[in-house]
């Protein structure tokens, strides 16, 4: 299956089942800082939220997602159910990701670890769009770790937004 860029509104299919992506278009929220000022942040999301790293040994033909960003070389990845399930929730976290949720820096980002949610880590970048005061997320990835690791300093969007 081949997806191009912010092709979210279309179904696939694969193995027999219709999978929908429709829960993955980019989304706008605003959130009111702590000196009165609101802020308009977009959500992207990646296709990395419901694919894993394509196998050919440990994954079936038909399970092979390409993606084609504009006219860079293709990121071909496995379908993944679990992440596909959870991804389902991701607009329902971004919406409310002002209201005490703790981020955590990641080094080259930041990442959610998801309370109660056998350890799903949301991983993504936090920038301004640029010629204008928004903020953009975008979720590189998602999914259920199974070795959570060290402790990590804890901040809250706003936090986050200052240290830009």
């Amino acid at each position: 299956m081949y997806i191009r860029n912010n092709q979210y509104d279309r179904n696939f299919k694969i193995q027999g089942n219709i999978y929908y992506l429709a829960h993955l278009k980019p989304i706008n929220i605003g959130i009111q800082l702590s000196n009165g000022k609101i802020v308009q942040i977009q959500v992207l999301f990646s296709i990395h939220v419901f694919t894993a790293g394509y196998d050919r040994y440990k994954h079936d033909l038909s399970l092979k997602v390409i993606f084609m960003k504009n006219n860079t070389s293709p990121d071909e990845r496995g379908f993944d159910l679990s992440r596909y399930i959870w991804s389902k929730r991701l607009r329902k976290i971004f919406q409310n990701i002002a209201y005490d949720t703790k981020i955590r820096d990641a080094g080259s980002g930041y990442f959610m670890a998801i309370p109660n949610s056998n350890n799903y880590h949301i991983y993504f970048n936090i920038d301004y769009i640029s010629g204008t005061n928004g903020i953009r997320i975008y979720v590189k990835s998602a999914y259920c770790k199974e070795n959570p690791e060290r402790r990590y300093n804890v901040y809250t969007l706003e936090q986050c937004i200052h240290s830009l």
